[in-house]
């Protein structure tokens, strides 16, 4: 029986070479029994992929002794690929009828627009008889992908549940950003605005400009406005200030309307601790 924990210490809290790594992945490839351990082989390769010893070499054996032995989850292999070469993932998506057509690899950020639209047409696309609930998430994760291709992503633009998941996408731009704008400006659509403001890949001003923040402000804190902002819709305006690409400028809007301290800009803030 094979101690994972003690393995993923040596990799985590050591400096194992390429050969002492090779020897865990073969170790772990060998045994079919870990008995109760924190950490899963997943967990074990994926830190193994983030070491500066690591391989491709060692990816592809990562892999196969994962997919091989019906192990490892889709998140965990696209984040391991992830940390290989872009060439290594184009040689694993070559072979089209192997490990199930994609399903572990299309998440890595490796898959480009040319392959995400193969796996859309070919697995999301071509789905009779799949299970409608695994269907729909697959889809929703489909176009949250960064390099969801453009024309996929705007057919989809007048489905709400879709523009929920595709105002999520860090890639987001184009008709797709307009669209999802539109829909986040209206009140009834809390969901998409919330989404639009949580999205870490696109920049505050971009956000601000495409939901027209200043009228936001007046909706959501103006009570001379005969508009009534929600709760949530509230707070994803208070979250979205509190994001650290936030303007000095803008910080100091919302100090004023709300009297908070945490909104004070940086330079009154050293003036307090002083």
């Amino acid at each position: 029986m094979t101690n994972l924990d003690y393995l993923y210490d040596k990799v985590a809290k050591g400096k194992p070479t390429r050969d002492e790594l090779l020897e865990i992945i073969d170790k772990v490839g060998n045994t079919n029994s870990f008995g109760n351990t924190s950490f899963t082989t997943d967990d074990l390769f994926l830190k193994i992929s983030k070491s500066p010893n690591c391989t491709d070499d060692m990816i592809k054996h990562m892999y196969d002794i994962q997919v091989e032995n019906y192990r490892g989850e889709p998140d965990y292999i696209a984040k391991m690929l992830d940390n290989g070469s872009k060439k290594l993932f184009d040689k694993l998506w070559g072979d089209k009828n192997t490990y199930g057509k994609w399903i572990k690899l299309w998440k890595s950020k490796h898959a480009d627009s040319k392959q995400l639209e193969e796996f859309w047409n070919d697995v999301i696309k071509d789905s009779k008889g799949t299970d409608k609930e695994w269907l729909k998430n697959l889809k929703h994760s489909f176009f949250r992908h960064p390099n969801a291709p453009t024309k996929i992503l705007n057919r989809q633009l007048r489905n709400e549940e879709s523009l929920l998941n595709i105002a999520l996408n860090p890639s987001l731009s184009g008709k797709a950003l307009e669209a999802v704008a539109s829909y986040a400006k209206i009140l009834r659509y809390d969901g998409v605005f919330e989404n639009l403001l949580r999205n870490k890949g696109l920049g505050w001003k971009v956000i601000a400009k495409a939901v027209d923040i200043p009228e936001q402000l007046k909706i959501a804190f103006d009570n001379s406005s005969f508009l009534n902002a929600s709760h949530r819709r509230i707070a994803a305006i208070l979250d979205f200030f509190r994001r650290k690409d936030t303007p000095e400028s803008a910080k100091e809007v919302m100090y004023k309307i709300t009297g908070e301290e945490e909104f004070l800009p940086q330079t009154v803030k050293d003036i307090f601790i002083f």
